[in-house]
């Protein structure tokens, strides 16, 4: 099997949710399964956490730790949870990673669809490395791997459509829509571009999402990367705690006139907008019954 293959077939299920097992929608381990599955032929089992000591097909191998990654292994994160995360790692750059990740931004009911992440490897504590038949280099899936101004470009050619179509189809393939949004605007002004600063509340969902690792690594990472660690972390405290019961009332009705739409569109509105969805849906299931 060429790492060639895998990769760009990976990278071709960005936006897509795949539910191999059939129980609780596209989680982050359907991936994994499915990926061995179809190019190994192999039934893989287990949680995310599993995957540190599983039974795996003959030929992979694995190591504790997250020494020597190379595009093509599949990491396995320990967020301090009983579940733990996996994804496919895509290209490595120092002390980061990019992988391909399923249930970034998903609940744990439902799962949520494939996404491009980029981590630090601090919180990765099992690699494993199936066995290909070649060694490859990520520049062999760049077709897949558009550059920011690349898609900037097909913005401005019409490619990607107008507002919130935009910003949906965007987020779902995995590209950061300000980014995108940014380089746009400088190549319509002719402007210099200068780094996408992201916002606390911003860092602070994405921390919720396990993308900055936890503890000292956390406020290592925000800290290198030049944002404020007490800012951030007192957004995420705030993000936290629950809504009044009244607010969680008022949104529960309005998903029920319709107003969020439904399933992995209302999952991913109501939590970008802040919400629990799961202490919405609850309240919603309460007001139906």
């Amino acid at each position: 099997m060429k790492k060639s293959e895998v990769l760009n077939y990976t990278v071709g299920l960005l936006g897509v949710a795949t539910d191999h097992d059939g129980w609780f929608g596209a989680q982050c381990v359907d991936l994994i399964m499915h990926l061995i599955s179809k190019f190994w032929n192999f039934e893989a089992g287990g949680n995310a956490i599993d995957y540190k000591w599983n039974e795996l097909p003959s030929g992979f191998k694995r190591w504790q730790g997250n020494d020597d990654i190379q595009s093509g292994d599949i990491l396995v994160w320990d967020f301090d949870d009983q579940y733990g995360h996996v994804g496919y790692c895509i290209s490595k750059d120092g002390d980061y990673v990019t992988s391909v990740e399923q249930n970034v931004d998903g609940t744990t009911d439902i799962g949520g669809p494939a996404r491009r992440c980029t981590r630090n490897i601090c919180d990765v504590t099992a690699v494993i490395r199936p066995p290909y038949d070649e060694e490859v280099e990520v520049e062999e899936i760049t077709e897949s791997l558009r550059t920011v101004e690349e898609v900037a470009m097909e913005v401005l050619n019409g490619e990607w459509g107008n507002g919130d179509e935009r910003y949906q189809r965007l987020t779902a393939m995995g590209y950061s829509y300000y980014d995108v949004q940014k380089m746009v605007n400088s190549l319509l002004n002719k402007e210099p571009v200068t780094a996408q600063k992201k916002t606390v509340d911003e860092l602070a969902k994405e921390v919720l999402r396990g993308v900055w690792g936890n503890g000292t690594h956390r406020e290592k990472a925000l800290t290198n990367a030049g944002y404020d660690y007490d800012a951030v972390q007192e957004r995420v405290n705030e993000l936290l705690e629950p809504a009044p019961v009244e607010t969680i009332l008022a949104v529960a009705k309005e998903v029920i006139r319709g107003e969020w739409g439904n399933g992995s569109e209302r999952v991913n509105r109501l939590i970008k907008a802040g919400y629990d969805y799961d202490a919405v849906q609850d309240e919603v299931n309460r007001l139906l019954a």
